[in-house]
């Protein structure tokens, strides 16, 4: 998850590369844990990071 950060923070690597990194580190996020070291990534996994997603765009949204 460490690495994924330092990707998504370092300005000089384009876009594409730190929006699927921000992507990789939601799934994370939202996995399910099965020991320190694995998580198992669901089609309910995604389906709470799409939701996420939607609830930023939303609040992106709202005036201020």
């Amino acid at each position: 998850m460490d690495n994924l950060l330092k990707i998504m923070r370092d300005e000089s690597l384009d876009d594409e590369t730190r929006q699927r990194a921000a992507y990789c580190l939601g799934l994370l996020y939202f996995a399910e844990p099965i020991d320190d070291q694995t998580v198992r990534i669901t089609s309910n996994t995604l389906k709470k990071l799409e939701t996420y997603l939607a609830v930023l765009k939303l609040a992106e949204e709202v005036p201020k």
